[in-house]
């Protein structure tokens, strides 16, 4: 089976997504089963992001103590250095935190089942804006609580920078906003077609 260049809309329960295949322009209700079903039960995806969270807070204290190892005049250079090391920082957990998720993602194609479903379910997958909307929100919210930060110290600006990069990567990469608004616009011209209705 071809891998498909698929986004998902919602995750219907722990062994169903709403997924909008951008190759044929059709949505579809994909069942999963076996190691996709059992990666996304219990407190998996909770005990990885808390996990992350304390390496963010033990890594804070340690990045100051190099940060003070160098004597900065300009405070310019040194809201970037630390910018960017909080920014690397986060970047490198979201992957890692990933990589580890997607091991457990696979399942063979044999067991996934495609199913073109109705205009109530399209309706039912808000959950579509309101993840893009969280997203423009948090990545706002996030910068300017960073920035607001910098002016108290370098180990709360890069703590919160850290958790700000490592939230909004952690979004673009598991849930691609950009993907989803593309397949938000292609559905609403479907649903005004009539290719969903009942």
């Amino acid at each position: 089976m071809k891998k498909k260049l698929a986004t998902p809309l919602v995750l219907k329960d722990n062994s169903t997504s709403i997924y909008f295949d951008f190759e044929d322009e059709m949505l579809y209700e994909v069942k999963f089963k076996g190691a996709l079903t059992s990666a996304f039960s219990g407190n998996q995806k909770s005990n990885t992001f808390f996990l992350s969270l304390i390496i963010i807070y033990l890594i804070a204290p340690v990045s100051l103590l190099l940060l003070n190892q160098f004597v900065f005049q300009n405070k310019l250079i040194s809201l970037l250095v630390t910018y960017l090391l909080g920014g690397g920082i986060g970047y490198f957990l979201v992957k890692l935190v990933m990589s580890e998720i997607k091991e457990k993602l696979k399942v063979t194609p044999s067991a996934i089942e495609l199913k073109r479903i109705s205009k109530k379910s399209v309706r039912n997958g808000r959950v579509l804006n309101s993840t893009v909307v969280f997203f423009v929100l948090f990545s706002v919210i996030g910068t300017l609580i960073s920035l607001s930060f910098s002016q108290q110290g370098f180990s709360k600006f890069l703590f919160y920078n850290t958790l700000s990069i490592f939230v909004i990567v952690g979004i673009i990469t598991s849930s691609h906003p950009n993907r989803m608004i593309k397949a938000g616009k292609k559905l609403k011209k479907q649903m005004k077609e009539g290719n969903f209705d009942d």
